[in-house]
């Protein structure tokens, strides 16, 4: 009985190797891997009280948790899962770091470029794994439905 399981479940894993669907996953997981890391460890600031929000960790820790799980049992709604959870942890990125992006718009203070860069470095990150969480629930959804028509 287990035998036959593993065994179907690495055949749906190679026939979802095949698909643009899998790779869009792997590269957004990859993105908000990426995301998280520099998050960590250069998410402390003077705009954030030398904090780091447990919301965007959490957040960006659960979409990866549902994109690795749809890679793996090729589950479409865990895309969606993935992208409401990425979209989270970029909307309140921005909001916890809403004090930076008003300082930066009004130009109070002047901005050291070490610091821009690294706030749109991990926005930049966070965005692309979110979009490519996104595409990725839509060419799921694609492709479910085409198979299904296929039927």
């Amino acid at each position: 009985m287990k035998g036959a399981l593993i065994k179907s479940m690495l055949s749906d894993l190679k026939s979802r190797l095949k698909k643009p669907a899998f790779y869009v996953t792997l590269f957004s997981c990859l993105l908000a891997l990426a995301g998280l890391i520099f998050y960590e460890l250069e998410g402390k600031t003077q705009y954030n009280s030398n904090k780091l929000a447990d919301a965007v960790v959490y957040g960006l820790i659960a979409g990866m948790a549902f994109l690795v799980l749809s890679m793996l049992l090729g589950h479409r709604w865990l895309h969606y899962g993935a992208a409401l959870a990425m979209l989270y942890a970029l909307l309140e990125y921005v909001i916890n770091e809403i004090n930076f992006w008003t300082n930066w718009i009004i130009a109070t203070d002047p901005v050291a470029p070490a610091v821009l860069q690294q706030y749109f470095l991990i926005t930049g990150l966070i965005l692309l794994a979110t979009v490519g969480a996104f595409i990725a629930a839509h060419s799921a959804r694609k492709a479910y439905y085409q198979g299904k028509e296929a039927k």
